[in-house]
């Protein structure tokens, strides 16, 4: 028991490695059936844990009767949750053994699974407990460090981490443990997946990404699906789908970061853009169910803005409203790019239009046009504004109803030569439903033409 103290958490193999002795899982069931200071996982069969002060006694104990055997301990756990898979607690027990150099290789290898699913502060952690010499011996630690720093929100420090990387020379072509192509891969991936606010960067970036991990890669559904996020702010609606439905095709083989509910979500919102609501719907749906089953609910919100997106076009602004709220607190909680927070906000004041609410929807384009005024390129995020902005006057004169976004893009698209056909195509979306939109908009504005309706468009600078 006293040797065993330095684990958090024990199994009878683990045991018998660090002790080098046998039956350690005998010993431990009969223990926490008799003794009150261990006690039995409450979900991990076969593992137990010893009373948080009693296991402080064991290890004052171990230290005055065996000075110094605790690093070589922690070396053979080290050894055993390596080869065993359990790379967070082979790091922890290298980090105690001293054994910084293993404990960096291991580290670089691993610090996706835990970035990526809001451990951020594990990896940043894990890294600054290493020497400096070492870190400078690592510098891939340093691309590891920036992920997570951008995952935490901190981009100023994510941006001192790139450069002192970059300082530390060349690493050429050669594939890198976390499973990037190259270290140019890796670097091309954390701007399209954080780019500030700036979209053209971000598709460039995504592209080139794309190009450097092939077909088979673990990151290429990541590149896929920056990708598409990017040309979905571009409103370049059919190659975002394009891509987005490409991420998801790959996403399930290749977990490397779970990106298959953001581009679900994405995907939902194109569909909604195009007048397919069933597909909305569906799309939403499943991208519910995915965050749900991976218990990651309160780090990803664009799902719940993408059911209340869907709720909303079928007429359930009631039921949309509290998803839009806590999708956009979940976002505001992670540190959400600008561009996803900006688009966030104006969805959430399409729905508030739908429920009259005029002072907040006020209050969110406030916020939202000083977000964009940050972003370099927003891609279409300010023409959104605009439209909300125009939508917001419009719906304070008395007896008008305002526009949804769908019905000001179709009417901006009637003042042109197309047809409600072509409008249709140009939309991807079906004849009668741009004819349904039409009739709306006659009936909103109070006219029974076209070409009234582009006359009360102008007039009240629809356009």
């Amino acid at each position: 028991m006293m040797r065993s103290s330095i684990l958090e958490r024990l199994s009878g193999p683990l045991c018998d490695a660090v002790t080098r002795q046998q039956h350690s899982g005998a010993m431990l069931e009969g223990l926490s059936r008799t003794n009150l200071f261990v006690a039995p996982g409450h979900r991990d069969r076969g593992w137990y844990r010893f009373h948080p002060l009693f296991a402080q006694v064991l290890r004052a104990e171990l230290e005055r009767r065996e000075p110094g055997l605790a690093p070589a301990l922690h070396r053979r756990a080290y050894a055993w949750h390596r080869d065993h898979g359990t790379a967070g607690e082979a790091i922890e027990h290298a980090l105690e053994a001293g054994a910084y150099a293993e404990a960096a290789d291991l580290i670089e290898a691993r610090w996706v699974r835990y970035a990526s699913e809001g451990g951020h502060a594990r990896v940043l952690a894990w890294i600054r407990r290493l020497p400096e010499q070492v870190r400078t011996s690592h510098p891939r630690l340093r691309l590891a460090e920036a992920w997570a720093l951008s995952f935490a929100a901190r981009h100023q420090e994510a941006a001192a981490a790139i450069v002192a990387f970059q300082r530390l020379g060349d690493l050429g072509s050669a594939p890198l443990p976390d499973g990037f192509s190259s270290a140019e891969a890796s670097l091309l991936m954390l701007r399209a997946s954080f780019p500030l606010g700036d979209v053209g960067a971000q598709l460039t970036n995504a592209r080139r990404a794309a190009e450097l991990e092939q077909h088979g890669s673990a990151w290429r559904p990541v590149a896929c699906w920056a990708a598409g996020t990017a040309l979905y702010y571009q409103a370049e609606l059919g190659e975002a789908d394009a891509w987005l439905a490409e991420c998801l095709a790959l996403a399930p083989a290749q977990v490397t970061w779970p990106v298959e509910a953001p581009a679900l979500a994405c995907r939902s919102l194109i569909a909604g853009e195009r007048g397919h609501l069933e597909r909305q719907r569906l799309l939403a749906e499943l991208a519910a169910d995915l965050v749900t089953d991976h218990g990651t609910e309160q780090v990803n919100g664009t799902v719940p803005l993408a059911l209340g997106t869907s709720l909303a076009a079928r007429g359930r602004p009631d039921e949309a409203l509290p998803l839009m709220e806590r999708g956009i607190a979940v976002l505001r909680r992670s540190g959400a790019q600008p561009t996803d927070m900006a688009s966030a906000l104006l969805q959430h004041v399409s729905v508030l239009g739908g429920l009259g609410d005029r002072d907040r929807s006020a209050e969110l384009i406030a916020e939202a046009r000083s977000i964009l005024r940050s972003c370099p390129d927003a891609g279409t995020l300010p023409q959104r504004l605009s439209a909300a902005e125009r939508a917001l006057r419009a719906d304070q004169e008395p007896g008008r109803q305002v526009l949804t976004e769908r019905e000001l893009r179709i009417l901006k698209l009637l003042d042109s030569d197309l047809s409600e056909r072509d409008v249709g195509s140009e939309l991807y979306v079906s004849y009668n439903t741009v004819h349904s939109h039409v009739r709306s908009i006659y009936r909103k504005l109070g006219i029974s033409s076209r070409r009234h309706a582009i006359q009360r468009g102008r007039e009240l600078d629809l356009f």
